[in-house]
């Protein structure tokens, strides 16, 4: 089977194409992560390959900042924002809107860019750098995968639990490990595993740059399963999900 521009250049990692960042670095996030979605390195974002010299110079023409921070996103510019994201990428396999200020939109603002989200192009992705998700509509959340950064006045120091696990995911092999490591969460509540979780997000986002690009997969995929934990679901079901997904991850 001939691979696509798109599965040669990003392998097997899968990108999403919609992410919402949170916590204090979350445009920078958003803009290491863009660099990671069209770097041509081994290791995404390589910071040596032509992408990223561009994308760190600023200048790269896939990587698109949607919005002027003070003022409020109007329907046009999302409007303006889809016709260009039909337009295919100019140099690089993906094209990336930073739509840094999309909490300031109305509902009607947000339904055209859940349209977009909807039916938007396999080459476009989506970045939302937000303070606070809940100011977008639900309808909009739901097709986002959110990535939780650090926040100013958080705990400084990750438990023990968290830079464990952390240090699990970041090494090579030791899937037994990692499965016994999972299942020793299940007794946790509910509270205990989110601030396990978010507290190993706060650890691995800082090593995504330089990292290989399943380090950022993961980072998602603790987003995830974070999310479940707002739910009435026992510790037990997450992190039995949490073994499978991880675990799954590292064979592919």
């Amino acid at each position: 089977m001939v691979k696509s521009k798109e599965d040669q250049v990003l392998g097997r990692v899968r990108f999403p194409s919609a992410l919402i960042f949170t916590g204090d670095r979350r445009v920078e996030l958003a803009e290491e992560t863009a660099r990671a979605y069209l770097c041509t390195g081994a290791h995404p974002p390589c910071g040596g390959c032509a992408h990223c010299r561009k994308a760190l110079e600023g200048i790269h023409p896939d990587i698109i900042h949607v919005g002027v921070p003070g003022e409020t996103l109007k329907v046009d510019q999302v409007r303006a924002m889809r016709t260009d994201a039909y337009i295919r990428p100019n140099e690089g396999a993906r094209k990336v809107y930073i739509v840094s200020t999309a909490q300031t939109m109305n509902p009607n603002g947000q339904n055209a860019l859940l349209k977009l989200l909807e039916e938007g192009p396999s080459y476009a992705a989506f970045f939302f750098p937000v303070a606070n998700p809940e100011l977008l509509l639900e309808t909009l959340r739901s097709r986002c995968e959110i990535v939780r950064g650090a926040v100013a006045g958080e705990a400084a120091v990750p438990g023990e639990e968290a830079q464990t696990l952390a240090a699990l995911l970041e090494r090579p092999g030791g899937e037994l490990e990692l499965a016994s490591f999972c299942v020793s969460l299940e007794k946790k509540s509910r509270e205990e595993l989110s601030t396990i979780l978010d507290q190993t997000v706060e650890v691995l986002v800082p090593r995504l740059i330089g990292a290989q690009g399943q380090l950022l997969s993961k980072v998602e995929a603790l987003s995830r399963i974070r999310g479940a934990c707002e739910y009435n679901i026992g510790a037990g079901h997450i992190t039995g999900w949490m073994m499978a997904t991880l675990l799954t991850d590292r064979k592919e």
